[in-house]
């Protein structure tokens, strides 16, 4: 499992992910739609920061939980950001239970994240009901 808060930069988190899986720059450029594979390449050299979306699909390729990566993403470009949300350190999430979240899925995320702390324990409450049953 990779410490996300040693400290790797985005660009070398990528450059990681994408060795440790075997892949070249050019494959996972495939893989995420982009058709000039050198892009990669200048993410990974801190050259280039991807769009949101394609931070997305990085960290799907990659088998990298979202949350993670877009905290290592704030955390490289926007470290006030970074320790406003996250207090200087990235949630550990383990990379092997990463799933993938549609984008419905990552809409009600976000509405849940908006919700009263009442009203989270209750759809909790209900979630673990029905996961019962």
């Amino acid at each position: 499992m990779i410490n996300f808060n040693s400290g790797l930069t985005f660009g070398r988190l990528i450059a990681h992910l994408r060795e440790q899986r075997g892949l070249t720059q050019t494959e996972v450029a495939e893989q995420v739609g982009i058709r000039t594979p050198g892009y990669i390449g200048l993410i990974e050299g801190g050259k280039r920061t991807p769009s949101p979306m394609l931070t997305l699909r990085l960290a799907d390729v990659l088998g990298c939980p979202r949350r993670q990566l877009i905290a290592v993403i704030m955390r490289t470009h926007e470290p006030e950001y970074f320790d406003e949300l996250f207090g200087g350190k990235i949630p550990q999430t383990s990379v092997s239970k990463a799933k993938s979240i549609s984008q419905e899925g990552l809409g009600l995320l976000e509405r849940y994240e908006k919700l009263r702390k009442e009203d989270k324990e209750t759809i909790m409450r209900l979630t673990e009901r029905l996961m019962r049953n």
